[in-house]
C-alpha cells in the first residue's frame, strides 16, 4: 500500500481478512515450522495471532465501524462536484457508526461511541467552512419530499447552524449590501420554489445540484 494512500491501515486489515484462510494454512504448514527456527518468538506470536478467533473478531468490528468513514472518503475523492453533500454526509456517517457500535457494545452510556464521535467532530470542526454550509443549503435534493419525510429531517434553512454558516458565506461572497439583498431575494425564491417548473421540482431529488 502506497504511503500516500488514505486509510492505509484499514486497507491492509481488509486484505488480511480476505486472505485469512491462506494465512491460517501458512502458519500450520511444515514450511512455517522451518522458518520459525530463525525467529522463534516472533513466529510464535504471529501464529498465535492468526489462529486467534477473538483477534479476527476485533478486526471485523474495527472494519465495520470504520466503513462509513471509508465510504465518505471515497465519496469525496472525486473530480465531480460534491461540496453540497459533505455536511449531510458527515451527519449520516456518524449515525451509521453509532448504529454499528451500539449493536456491538450494548452500552447504554455509549462510552465508546462518544469517544469516536468526539474525534470525528473535532476533525470536522477543523475542516468545515461556511462554504460547506452554503453549498448544503443550495442543494435541491435536501428540499425534496423524499428527504424531508425522513424522521428528524428539516429543510437546511431551518437549521440554526446551517443558517449562520450560509449567511456568513454570502456576506463574504457579496460584500455590497445591495447585492446581498438581491441574493437573499433569490435565495428566498429558491426555498419557496418560486418560478420552478413542475419537471424541475420532480427532478430535484434525483439530479445532481450542478445539473439541476
Amino acid at each position: 500500500v502506497a504511503e500516500t494512500r488514505f486509510a492505509s491501515h484499514t486497507i491492509v486489515l481488509r486484505r488480511l481478512v480476505k486472505v485469512r484462510e491462506a494465512l491460517m494454512r501458512m502458519v500450520t504448514s511444515n514450511l512455517w515450522s522451518v522458518w520459525r527456527q530463525s525467529n522463534t518468538q516472533r513466529a510464535q506470536k504471529v501464529k498465535n495471532l492468526i489462529l486467534e478467533d477473538p483477534w479476527w473478531d476485533r478486526v471485523d468490528y474495527l472494519l465495520s465501524f470504520t466503513e462509513p468513514i471509508m465510504s465518505m472518503i471515497r465519496f469525496t475523492d472525486t473530480d465531480q462536484p460534491c461540496l453540497g453533500e459533505i455536511y449531510d454526509g458527515i451527519d449520516s456517517m456518524i449515525e451509521k457508526i453509532k448504529a454499528v457500535i451500539n449493536a456491538k457494545e450494548q452500552d447504554p452510556e455509549e462510552i465508546f461511541f462518544k469517544q469516536v464521535k468526539s474525534i470525528l467532530i473535532e476533525r470536522w470542526n477543523k475542516m468545515t467552512t461556511p462554504l460547506h454550509l452554503l453549498a448544503f443549503a443550495l442543494t435541491p435534493r435536501f428540499y425534496s419530499t423524499e428527504i424531508l419525510s425522513l424522521p428528524g429531517r428539516v429543510a437546511p434553512y431551518r437549521d440554526a447552524e446551517v443558517s449562520e454558516g450560509y449567511m456568513a458565506a454570502l456576506a463574504r461572497l457579496f460584500p455590497d449590501p445591495e447585492a446581498q439583498d438581491q441574493v437573499m431575494v433569490e435565495f428566498g425564491n429558491f426555498i419557496a420554489e418560486t418560478g420552478h417548473s413542475l419537471l424541475a421540482l420532480r427532478s430535484k431529488y434525483k439530479m445532481d445540484a450542478h445539473m439541476w
